[in-house]
């Protein structure tokens, strides 16, 4: 991007130095094929695989994933609802509806195929 200095009365015009906080064309392909990736847990489609062998093992990681994402349960976050179903790959899936202390209400969705099979 150019830009118009003036200095003494003179306009010339000055390019942004090699430094700036412009992205490099990397930068800039790297964040749109990351906006275009599904995040992880938003969709059924698009779950937080649990690779536990037993349900005692893996309802303790789900509640840890969720932990270390939003903070500690009934300070930060509390659960609305849980919900198990599959989704269109035949995968076991279970939603937690949260609640943030924001208001906010967000679901997570958890593949606990590995455990678990409807």
């Amino acid at each position: 991007m150019n830009t118009k200095t003036v200095a003494n009365g003179a306009v010339s015009d000055s390019l942004p130095a090699p430094d700036s906080e412009l992205p490099t064309a990397s930068e800039e392909a790297a964040r749109d094929e990351a906006s275009t990736r599904p995040v992880p847990g938003l969709s059924p489609q698009s779950p937080i695989v649990i690779s536990a062998s037993t349900p005692m093992a893996g309802v303790p990681a789900e509640y840890a994933w969720l932990r270390q994402k939003f903070g500690p349960i009934e300070q930060e976050w509390s659960v609305d609802l849980r919900s198990l179903g599959r989704n269109s790959r035949g995968r076991t899936i279970e939603t937690f509806r949260l609640r943030l202390k924001s208001g906010a209400r967000i679901d997570v969705h958890f593949d606990i195929t590995a455990f678990h099979q409807l």
